[in-house]
């Protein structure tokens, strides 16, 4: 903490802090795999990955909604986006909450 301060970072994301300052929302794709698949039978092709902008920005319309979810020891609110093939969480909460990333 003391070494972002001495950088001059803001404590939530890595940006320069200034008064004001409103963090860039850092985003990991993640795809959920249940045990026993057969990742290579289930690939999606890069061409045919789709993710609204609705996803992207963290607001909602009728294809999205959100609900409050349990990951491991949190509880957090999670939006869904029905128009979306795959699934993306918050850096921040990846590190608050301690979830190892593959």
């Amino acid at each position: 903490m003391a070494d972002r301060r001495a950088k001059g970072l803001c404590f939530n994301c890595d940006d320069l802090y200034t008064p004001g300052n409103v963090c860039t929302p850092v985003l990991f794709h993640i795809m959920p795999v249940m045990e026993g698949d057969n990742q290579d039978d289930e690939w999606i092709e890069e061409d045919e990955l789709e993710i609204s902008i609705n996803a992207m920005n963290g607001e909602q319309n009728e294809r999205t909604f959100q609900v409050q979810a349990n990951i491991m020891t949190g509880r957090g609110w999670v939006l869904l986006d029905t128009g979306s093939t795959h699934h993306f969480i918050k850096s921040s909460l990846v590190e608050k909450l301690g979830i190892p990333m593959h």
